[in-house]
């Protein structure tokens, strides 16, 4: 399967200090400090660029900048590129290598690291853990000719909106020209990119529940009931690693209410079976990430309770006849698996769908009762 694309409009900035518009693919931060793949428009060639092939590059709508310098980094040199927040007589730069945050101050030329490890459990019977806090004091070295900068170092949050107030605030105080620092344009620093969008559906349920007998034989009597259902379901996903690939969490609600008489060969049992299905699902969704139309497929794992439940057998063993009332326990996990299709509206969307589920319910017969459903439903996305 191809890496997924997530094409921007923006510019790239040749060695030569020409700027060439088009679109780039907007990746994660680390896809991003490795390399740029830019493209002249929707239905040309992608072009790779790495650090140094050009000087930098732009997205024209989220304002992430983008430069080539080289770092050192576990005290190798790199060649990146790094995202330029901001240029002043103190300039900064951010990028992500391994999982690792790096933020670079740059000043007379000279660009200095701020790191800061991951919190540590340092004992596992109190689960004592450690963060890491040693930023805070490079900071107050660093800046130790201005004390007004940091003034409140220990509240100093390691995250790209305190690092910009720091170099804005250090040119406001050191700038003697009287320019203003540029902080490239990013109204949301920080921001993972997380999307949630929220549907909701209605449709048609066609349950079916294998009863087994109630003398200990493997014989089963299917009783099939048409119901409504009505659920909501939310996608969770991040364009820059993945258009199509979701996680999915779905509630769903539907009666089930059958009467009738039950043939075990000679056995007759009625029944009259009334509950309520609550059904929860949580797995994975895959979408082709087409303009209008999009095909769809998902599955995992589901919980279902089964309540207000008003279920009875009622059953000869002559003379007399008796009665028997139940509820049906909830089940395991089980599986469901489900396909549909989409059609974009904008930013929202309609879609048709189609799901089975299978699950165990162990009210009867030591587990050997059987449901399975299959729903198709119509929805909207928000």
């Amino acid at each position: 399967m191809h890496a997924q694309s997530n094409f921007k409009p923006g510019y790239i900035l040749t060695n030569s200090n020409d700027t060439i518009y088009g679109l780039i693919d907007f990746k994660t931060d680390a896809t991003n400090a490795m390399q740029c793949k830019y493209k002249a428009g929707e239905d040309k060639t992608a072009t790779v660029y790495y650090p140094g092939d050009i000087a930098g590059y732009r997205f024209s709508g989220e304002g992430k900048y983008y430069v080539t310098r080289t770092v050192t980094i576990n005290n190798e040199p790199h060649t990146l590129f790094l995202e330029y927040l901001v240029k002043g007589t103190m300039n900064l730069y951010y990028c992500k290598i391994d999982e690792q945050d790096y933020y670079f101050f740059e000043r007379d030329g000279e660009m200095t690291e701020i790191i800061k490890k991951p919190d540590s459990v340092v004992n596992m019977g109190t689960m004592r853990i450690v963060t890491d806090n040693k930023y805070k004091n490079f900071i107050n070295y660093y800046f130790r000719d201005y004390p007004s900068l940091i003034n409140n170092a220990e509240k100093i949050d390691f995250s790209q909106k305190s690092f910009i107030n720091i170099a804005k605030r250090y040119h406001d105080a050191t700038c003697t020209t009287g320019e203003p620092c540029i902080v490239f344009q990013n109204e949301h620093p920080d921001k993972d990119y997380t999307i949630f969008k929220l549907s909701v559906y209605g449709g048609l349920e066609f349950s079916t529940y294998s009863m087994a007998d109630l003398w200990g034989n493997v014989l089963y009597y299917q009783i099939n009931s048409l119901s409504p259902v009505i659920g909501g379901k939310v996608n969770i996903y991040n364009p820059r690693l993945s258009k199509s690939f979701s996680i999915q969490a779905a509630i769903s609600l539907s009666p089930f209410n059958e009467k009738g008489q039950a043939v075990f060969d000679n056995d007759k049992v009625h029944y009259e079976l009334k509950t309520i299905i609550l059904t929860g699902k949580i797995g994975l969704e895959y979408k082709l990430p087409l303009k209008k139309i999009r095909p769809m497929i998902g599955g995992g794992v589901l919980y279902t309770s089964h309540f207000a439940d008003n279920n009875r057998l009622y059953y000869n063993a002559s003379p007399d006849v008796y009665v028997r009332n139940f509820s049906f326990a909830t089940p395991e996990l089980s599986f469901f698996v489900n396909l549909g299709v989409e059609y974009a509206l904008g930013n929202h969307a309609v879609f048709i769908q189609t799901s089975m589920e299978k699950y165990i319910n162990t009210a009867l017969s030591k587990g050997e009762d059987k449901f399975k459903t299959f729903h198709i439903v119509a929805g909207y996305t928000f």
